[in-house]
């Protein structure tokens, strides 16, 4: 098998083993984006919704890998197999979503249940500040790139690379200007602004506290925050160590064969494993983690699947968090009920064009 192929096809089946586990590390009163009170999360129609999604997600993987092996796909991007493998995945999430919310609605399972919501007053309480040592890294290897660039700027010839395939084969040239010489200097800077600026929000924003044991809750919801703001942190060296390796190439000071082509995919890959690995241990927002022991209340999450649009899109304008805790998955996704939200896609697409036209 190339080595592009068998990368895409790895890539692919971790994905897969993620989407897999990922319906048992949500908190107990969501099955599929759908709230439901937590002991139904045992029910026959929630047990059946599981088996059957991770039945279709099976399919979609064997169906991608055997379109990624059988069929020659452009190296560049999401090929077809990768779109159709997550195109498949969302309808199965649907449909296992659907199959909840249809066993919920005829059993009307809030019924006679006491609901509540449960907020903390002061988000910064027993928190402490936000990690700023963990940029630390990402920051010197920033500033080491930027050494490393100048000094090589004059040495450089006419034309320089500026993009190679996974074998290490130069794809595209550029004319030799500061904007392309530094390019993975401009690229490091769009990976840590962005990665500042979207674990900010996430340390900020509001937390996924359960009502029945709002203390022991919000103590989980802490030690997942510490845990997983630092390990995104440290991606961002992660990837800037990445690029550093590729400004190396660029500037002819490394030579960008396969083997280290190879190096430079596994190193964010293998820090992005282990926030994987680490946050599913945790469950999203720390819900398997041990916390003190306390008294239920008697109450359970209100219903508010009219605020979760497909169980995925948050939309709430009455909300002035940007960020929140997913619904289905691990981490944070943007309030589209915010109008800043809205801007923000858009921010990083014109940054990312504006990256292109630098190196032309």
């Amino acid at each position: 098998m190339p080595i592009p192929d068998a990368i895409l096809a790895a890539v692919m089946v971790a994905s897969a083993l993620g989407l897999w586990f990922l319906p048992q590390v949500t908190d107990p009163s969501i099955a599929f984006g759908v709230r439901i009170p937590p002991e139904r999360r045992s029910d026959p129609a929630v047990v059946a919704a599981t088996r059957n999604y991770r039945l279709g997600l099976a399919i979609s993987l064997a169906t991608g890998l055997v379109l990624l092996l059988a069929v020659p796909w452009p190296k560049v991007g999401l090929a077809g197999p990768q779109l159709l493998f997550l195109a498949l995945f969302f309808v199965n999430y649907l449909i296992a979503r659907h199959q909840v919310l249809d066993a919920k609605q005829a059993g009307q399972w809030f019924q006679g249940l006491r609901q509540g919501t449960a907020a903390a007053t002061d988000p910064d309480l027993g928190q402490g500040a936000f990690p700023w040592l963990y940029l630390a890294p990402a920051v010197v290897l920033l500033v080491l790139t930027l050494v490393i660039g100048i000094a090589s700027y004059r040495a450089l010839p006419a034309l320089i690379p500026v993009h190679f395939s996974l074998l290490g084969q130069p794809t595209r040239y550029a004319a030799k200007s500061w904007a392309s010489a530094l390019f993975p200097v401009w690229l490091q800077l769009l990976v840590t602004g962005l990665i500042t600026a979207a674990s900010w929000l996430s340390w900020r924003s509001p937390r996924q506290i359960n009502p029945a044991q709002p203390g022991a809750s919000l103590e989980r919801s802490w030690q997942f925050r510490a845990r997983m703001i630092r390990l995104i942190l440290l991606l961002a060296a992660a990837v800037n160590l990445m690029l550093l390796a590729s400004g190396l190439t660029v500037w002819r000071i490394l030579q960008a064969g396969p083997p280290l082509r190879i190096v430079l995919i596994l190193i964010p890959l293998v820090a992005a494993a282990i926030l994987v690995i680490v946050s599913y241990r945790m469950g999203q927002e720390g819900v398997r983690l041990a916390a003190p022991s306390e008294a239920p209340t008697g109450l359970v999450a209100r219903d508010d699947d009219r605020l979760w649009k497909g169980g995925m899109l948050y939309f709430n304008p009455n909300d002035p968090a940007i960020l929140v805790p997913k619904r289905f998955g691990i981490g944070w996704t943007l309030n589209f009920g915010h109008w800043l939200a809205w801007l923000v896609i858009p921010a990083i697409v014109a940054v990312t064009v504006a990256l292109r036209l630098l190196v032309r």
